[in-house]
């Protein structure tokens, strides 16, 4: 979100656009969410539980949107 925020205007693509109905929104409020991180500097996020948390509400696609490949559900289940 911080580097969403420092980003000028030009440099914000858009590479999905979806037209929701009035009151279909998946999402209540907007929130910054983590998923177990590892990594040698603690800079790495579990995507598979990222998959896992869109497809619980219904935004399992989005997810080849956002990283252009597709998602793996975790081998273990999330915590």
């Amino acid at each position: 979100m911080c580097r969403v925020k420092r980003l000028s205007w030009k440099h914000i693509e858009v590479r999905h656009r979806e037209i929701c109905e009035s009151g279909s929104c998946k999402f209540c409020d907007m929130k910054e969410i983590s998923f177990e991180v590892h990594g040698h500097r603690n800079n790495h996020m579990d995507m598979g539980a990222f998959y896992s948390y869109l497809t619980e509400h219904n935004c399992g696609d989005i997810f080849k949107y956002l990283f252009g490949i597709e998602g793996k559900a975790p081998a273990r289940p999330v915590t």
